[in-house]
């Protein structure tokens, strides 16, 4: 969707608003263009986590409805911190769209959860952070079946890491403490800062190399294909570590968030 078309659609969602700000034609284009990198850059890293019938004009027209919504709700939208309430929009609006639409197959979460099942069950034994290999063996699958079990669950492993813990919609997002640790969204069960010193204790365990693949990722905003060159590694290796990685901090926030 070019620059043009995006403006335009903005534009008719804002004509047709009720509760948008009293923004003139200009100052609306103004803003549309300052804000578009950011629906462009969160519709790429979604596109690459989705399966490709997911087409990425559909995903725009969904973030440019995330920026009508922060645009209409926004108090200061010239405010230095605006912007992280237009990805927060933006991203929500994108995560609502996937979950309407399911895009992940039965078979695909089948596997999830007994890829979780069997990380869990090396965990409770071993009393620390699962190996890649603990859970080959639990699950009883060769080097290839397993690489290929991480390589399929990639997509549904970077979307659960925005899922709410409760799937409520509006609780934790694991994603926004995984990028900013002062952020305010907590599950109702645990408080703010408990959840970060969760996070930080399950982090801390990672292998060093899982630790660096999700700083580089979510922090510095470096694309997989960047990563893997600084490791001189396959882009599809380091999807796999970052697949288990996201998978082990998926289920050891889901089992503090239910005790």
């Amino acid at each position: 969707m070019t620059d043009s078309m995006a403006i335009r659609h903005l534009k008719a969602l804002y004509s047709e608003s009720r509760s948008a700000q009293d923004l003139s034609e200009e100052s609306l284009e103004e803003l549309a263009l300052r804000f578009l990198p950011i629906v462009r850059s969160e519709v790429a890293r979604f596109k690459s986590r989705v399966p490709r019938h997911v087409e990425s004009d559909d995903l725009h027209g969904v973030a440019i409805g995330g920026l009508m919504r922060a645009l209409e709700r926004g108090e200061d939208v010239h405010g230095e911190r605006f912007g992280a309430y237009v990805r927060q929009r933006v991203r929500g609006a994108i995560l609502d769209e996937l979950r309407k639409l399911d895009v992940y197959s039965r078979s695909v979460r089948r596997k999830a959860r007994a890829y979780d099942e069997a990380l869990q069950k090396v965990e409770q034994r071993e009393g620390r952070v699962a190996a890649e290999e603990e859970i080959r063996s639990e699950l009883g699958f060769s080097e290839k079946q397993f690489h290929e079990l991480l390589d399929e669950l990639r997509p549904i492993s970077f979307l659960s890491i925005d899922k709410s813990g409760d799937d409520g919609g509006d609780g934790f997002q694991m994603a926004d403490h995984l990028e900013d640790v002062t952020a305010e969204s907590i599950p109702e069960k645990l408080e703010g800062k408990e959840v970060i010193d969760l996070l930080h204790e399950r982090l801390k365990a990672l292998p060093q190399i899982q630790q660096r693949i999700l700083h580089m990722y979510y922090f510095k905003d470096f694309c997989l294909a960047e990563i893997a060159e600084v490791f001189k590694l396959s882009e599809s290796r380091i999807c796999q570590l970052h697949t288990h990685a996201i998978r082990g901090l998926r289920a050891y926030m889901d089992q503090a968030v239910k005790s």
